[in-house]
């Protein structure tokens, strides 16, 4: 879905089929227990704000948002995505969720606004940069994220691969079959991660494996 153009019904039922994966396969929980460990030492009546780059159909923003209502934290979310036909639809899925603001906009715009939030979060994103920008792209939400960053991405080996293009030959439309053992083999391991954050200068971030064949590349600065 980066290169081409669909009909709106097609990307719907795609990031219906993301949406699912992150409830559901480890997308959400990798950013949740993140942000609850680290808000536990901070004032329960403060306000948390989040960036969610590559936001889809703002799946990961909306956990966020029902986390911090069970957990009576006040929250504010900025979900970001470059295709307005995405955005638009991450707009009505969020509409229940005012602590939500859907953008459609490039994330290198908040280095010119000098804009920052608390945590800056990504999922399923990084594979989508070529690698000779990632360590850019790091060093990017090192400098927006006030706090810490949370990036969650697949595993690249045997087990992902066919994991994932079984889940999509089951359950996802034309573009899904194609596109999803795809970011299977654009992914990383967990050394390639931590490497790419030693490269960018960024120590405080450790890549760690995670359930249902995910990686996370995070941490809170000190």
């Amino acid at each position: 879905m980066d290169t081409m153009t669909f009909d709106e019904p097609v990307v719907r039922r795609t990031l219906a089929f993301l949406g699912m994966t992150a409830r559901h396969f480890g997308g959400a929980h990798v950013v949740i227990e993140r942000l609850a460990e680290w808000s536990a030492s901070r004032p329960a009546n403060g306000e948390i704000s989040v960036l969610d780059v590559g936001t889809g159909g703002a799946e990961i923003p909306m956990a966020i948002a029902q986390w911090a209502r069970r957990a009576g934290r006040r929250v504010k979310i900025v979900a970001l995505d470059l295709m307005p036909e995405i955005a638009g639809i991450a707009r009505a899925n969020a509409r229940e969720f005012p602590e939500i603001e859907v953008r459609c906009q490039d994330v290198f715009a908040l280095r010119e606004t000098g804009e920052s939030f608390d945590y800056v979060t990504a999922s399923l994103f990084l594979h989508h940069i070529p690698t000779p920008r990632i360590r850019e792209i790091l060093r990017l939400f090192d400098q927006i994220a006030r706090r810490g960053v949370i990036v969650s991405d697949l595993a690249r080996n045997a087990a992902s691969y066919w994991a994932v293009k079984s889940l999509a030959l089951l359950t996802g439309n034309h573009v899904v079959r194609h596109d999803a053992p795809l970011s299977v083999q654009r992914a990383f391991t967990r050394e390639e991660l931590q490497d790419f954050a030693d490269r960018a200068g960024l120590s405080y971030l450790r890549a760690q494996e995670a359930p249902w064949f995910r990686l996370s590349l995070a941490g809170e600065k000190r």
